[in-house]
């Protein structure tokens, strides 16, 4: 009888990691503010910065640490994320990560940030006097304590028409968890860059007449999307150094190669 040869062949897959970035910025404030913006020390776009409410004199910077004095309704920092795109299944932005290397430097009221892009709405965010963050609904006292520095980081997100909002301390240690059925598109959200080119939100800000007590930052730094429990645990507790953000996605690509021929024989 003749022969006949069978090939197989044997499929190969490999799994190729991929960084997957979308718009995010991050500050270290390692050089001072030039014509009332100072660029970000790293982002997806290199028009990223952050500007000086014109005329406050509420905020210095030396040695890599910006100083604020006090916060009030013209005391406060507009952040452009030059390439923000809307998310999350809306026409703004429903979903993202802020980071804040922080010190709180009196025992008084906090604003964070604000959705508002020119600060006219209340803040997002608090300090309190007893060091819990929090509005509405606020962590345990001293996850912010008084001349200490510390790494807050807040994640919003919309699932299922709910905002949730995660508040994680040093470490990536979960100390809020909060959900608010307002809706896509409603106050938690941020415009874009296309809606509000000039800068999307505020930080440090907050509409009210009072004026608020100051703070340190060292670091500051958005992302476009809300981070896991785990990749903010990824960046550690505060340290001295940069955040480092972004944080990279991973994408598995199925690939095919090495078609081994196997050859069998049957008489």
């Amino acid at each position: 009888m003749g022969k006949k040869i069978y090939y197989l062949a044997v499929v190969c897959i490999w799994f190729v990691p991929i960084s997957v970035y979308g718009a995010w910025g991050e500050w270290n404030f390692s050089s001072d503010f030039v014509d009332g913006a100072i660029v970000a020390e790293a982002s997806s776009d290199p028009d990223t910065l952050m500007r000086l409410n014109p005329g406050t004199t509420a905020f210095s910077i030396s040695g890599g640490i910006l100083t604020c004095t006090q916060t009030g309704p013209e005391d406060y920092l507009r952040v452009d994320i030059d390439d923000l795109l809307p998310n999350g299944g809306g026409d703004y932005v429903n979903a993202y990560t802020l980071f804040f290397d922080i010190k709180v430097d009196n025992p008084d009221w906090l604003p964070l940030y604000n959705t508002g892009y020119d600060n006219y709405n209340a803040a997002e965010l608090w300090v309190d006097s007893s060091g819990a963050v929090g509005s509405g609904t606020y962590t345990n006292a001293g996850v912010v304590p008084e001349g200490v520095w510390a790494r807050l980081a807040v994640t919003r997100n919309i699932e299922d028409d709910t905002w949730y909002r995660y508040i994680y301390a040093d470490g990536g240690v979960l100390v809020s968890d909060a959900f608010n059925p307002e809706g896509t598109d409603g106050n938690s959200s941020l415009y874009t860059n296309e809606q509000q080119g000039e800068g999307q939100f505020t930080i440090l800000s907050d509409s009210d007449s009072s004026v608020y007590g100051g703070c340190q930052l060292q670091n500051f730094a958005f992302a476009d999307y809300a981070m896991s429990q785990a990749q903010i645990a990824g960046y550690g507790p505060y340290d001295g150094g940069a955040i480092g953000i972004p944080e990279p996605a991973t994408l598995l690509l199925l690939g095919l190669g090495g078609l081994g021929l196997i050859r069998r024989k049957r008489s």
